[in-house]
């Protein structure tokens, strides 16, 4: 009984220290990780490979079909962040600090190792601590929303413009260039001389990546009815049809792999995000689990860091092409491998004093 009670004690104490936690963020981050890592592993192979090949068409569904990973990740952090009273003092001191700190620690990790392999000069090796490595960029991006987290705040504060931040987000930032798009394979002329009378505008507040950190939050405190939910599904099959079916088409009409539809993977990012908010806040009932996703969670952004090394590693010593004579299956399976080697260095490492600063 004393055992018993020492477990029910600790359940009960998890949940008061945890009782504002969003479970269905715990969810979205872990699955994201897990696409991220997909992502990265064929990323050589989606531009490399041939498009005319069958490889590069399986390439091309999971590399596409994997760049939801990212807008969810900063929809989460606009969802939390947006709903906080944070000073600006805080904004440089607390957050943006520890990124800064974060990214000198692992771009040094990532370039010393460059180094050593002999796959970089003493210059080279400088500039790319820098630039950093090419999953790092990810850091770069983060302080920037920081940066305008008050702005975003002001905008939020007031939803019907929070409404129209995100409708002019869309227009500029999405639709125009996907017209465009569409444009340079069909009336390729006239594409570009509208596309240049367009940019004379120079709109370019309402661009990027803040709109997925505004519409992370709008997404989150806005109710959503049936109806809606249904039709931000439909868009989102759309979105994921369009990414992955047009590609394909266009990048064997052009010869070359294209990244011009990617955009329209932001219907499919908001179908997921509603859809966890809509049916996993309620999913989970055991305080264990809730425990465990909590700490998968909370480890998933030293994941993303330390993957890239970990995939490195993996895959001089897996052909992953060949590793089951299954490509599909040989790409589940080495991003199995390597997201959970990931969680397993991440989540030792957060117990070190010092170094668990640079998992943030």
């Amino acid at each position: 009984m004393i055992g018993v009670d020492k477990v029910n004690e600790r359940e009960h104490s998890f949940v008061r220290q945890n009782a504002n936690r969003v479970v269905y963020f715990d969810i979205l981050r872990i699955v994201a990780s897990f696409s991220i890592i997909a992502l990265h592993l064929i990323a050589q192979n989606w531009t490399d490979a041939s498009v005319l090949s069958d490889e590069w068409q399986v390439y091309n569904v999971f590399y596409t079909s994997s760049q939801w990973a990212v807008p969810i990740f900063v929809m989460i952090s606009g969802a939390l962040f947006l709903q906080r009273d944070v000073p600006i003092k805080n904004i440089f001191k607390k957050y943006i600090l520890r990124i800064v700190t974060a990214y000198i620690f692992w771009s040094a990790i990532y370039s010393g190792y460059l180094y050593m392999r002999g796959s970089l000069t003493l210059k080279e090796t400088v500039i790319h601590f820098i630039n950093g490595h090419y999953h790092l960029w990810f850091l770069y991006m983060i302080v920037g929303l920081y940066l305008v987290i008050p702005i975003c705040k002001v905008i939020v504060a007031n939803l019907k413009l929070a409404r129209y931040f995100l409708i002019l987000w869309f227009v500029f930032g999405y639709l125009i260039p996907f017209i465009f798009g569409i444009g340079r394979y069909t009336f390729e002329s006239i594409s570009y001389t509208l596309q240049d009378s367009f940019n004379l505008m120079c709109i370019t507040m309402p661009l990027g990546y803040v709109g997925y950190y505004i519409l992370g939050y709008y997404l989150n405190t806005v109710s959503i009815s049936l109806k809606q939910e249904l039709i931000i599904y439909i868009l989102g099959l759309i979105g994921l049809a369009t990414v992955v079916f047009v590609t394909s088409f266009v990048s064997c009409a052009t010869g070359e792999p294209t990244k011009t539809f990617f955009d329209s993977i932001l219907f499919f990012a908001i179908a997921v995000f509603v859809f966890a908010k809509q049916h996993m806040c309620n999913l989970i009932k055991s305080c264990r689990v809730k425990r465990v996703l909590a700490k998968l969670s909370n480890c998933s952004f030293g994941v993303y860091l330390v993957h890239a090394l970990v995939l490195n590693l993996t895959l001089s010593v897996i052909d992953y092409q060949t590793f089951l004579n299954n490509l599909v299956l040989s790409i589940i399976v080495v991003s199995l491998i390597v997201f959970i080697i990931s969680y397993i260095i991440s989540f030792i490492l957060s117990y070190i004093p010092f170094i668990n600063k640079f998992f943030v």
